[in-house]
């Protein structure tokens, strides 16, 4: 049943949240706050511009949390 197996693979899939901060250092310290220290921390493309990703709960959902900046 093609409902059934749309709906157990919804539940399988972990939405992302992407949040963008004026300022890399703001991208930083919220991550690092929201994650409580656990956020680790990857090159963009622009080496000014890092992502910081990490696991979170949001509204009662697994999310995968991006931080990066402008």
């Amino acid at each position: 049943d093609l409902m059934r197996l749309t709906s157990v693979l919804f539940k399988v899939v972990m939405h992302r949240v992407l949040n963008v901060a004026e300022k890399n250092d703001a991208a930083k310290s919220l991550a690092r706050l929201l994650s409580k220290n656990s956020a680790s921390m990857r090159e963009g493309f622009s080496r000014f511009n890092k992502i910081y990703e990490f696991n979170y709960q949001l509204l009662n959902q697994p999310v995968q949390m991006f931080f990066t900046s402008v």
